[in-house]
Formats: C-alpha cells, sequence, structure tokens
C-alpha cells in the first residue's frame, strides 16, 4: 500500500474534530479489560462523567467555582451522569446575596 499523506491528514483531522459529534472521540473504540465487557466509542464513555473544570471551575481556592458546579450538574439533566471534582481546593460564595 503506497504512502498517502493526504490520506492520513483526513484522518488526523476527522479525530481531532471537536464539533462534530460523529468524529473525533466517537471514531475511537473502546472495550473494558474485564469479561464480559461490551465495545463502545471512546465518545460514550467519557460522556458518563464531567469534570466541574470542564465548566470552568479554577479549583484554586479563590475562585467563586459555583456556576462552573452548577453547569456540571446541569449537563446532566434527562440523561443522568455523574460530577467529578478532581482535587484542588473548589471554593463556593456562600454568603448571603441580600
Amino acid at each position: 500500500m503506497p504512502f498517502c499523506l493526504s490520506c492520513i491528514n483526513q484522518v488526523l483531522s476527522r479525530l481531532a474534530n471537536t464539533d462534530d459529534p460523529l468524529k473525533g472521540d466517537a471514531l475511537i473504540g473502546f472495550k473494558q479489560t474485564v469479561f464480559g465487557a461490551v465495545p463502545r466509542t471512546a465518545h460514550d464513555k467519557l460522556g458518563e462523567v464531567v469534570s466541574v473544570k470542564d465548566f470552568g471551575a479554577k479549583g484554586d481556592g479563590q475562585t467563586d467555582d459555583a456556576a462552573a458546579i452548577q453547569a456540571a450538574v446541569n449537563s446532566f439533566c434527562g440523561r443522568g451522569g455523574a460530577v467529578f471534582f478532581p482535587a484542588g481546593n473548589i471554593h463556593r460564595d456562600c454568603r448571603d446575596s441580600d
């Protein structure tokens, strides 16, 4: 099979695409390494969990991360999933707004 630079570039472009739900991580297969696991796409697997950092949480102990936390929770509205809080100092301003 001859070397096809344009073909390789096309594949890389499809893998790097984050706008089209049928490209990017949807083109990558994933299967747990335990008996009985079924193959899925990386897109499906990664969609089970979101990080508060995916929505802008800083985790620096200074920035109010409440909006990012709420956005992460809201992202699962109607479909379920898990919200991940990575190591850090998540800060939420709990003062009354009155």
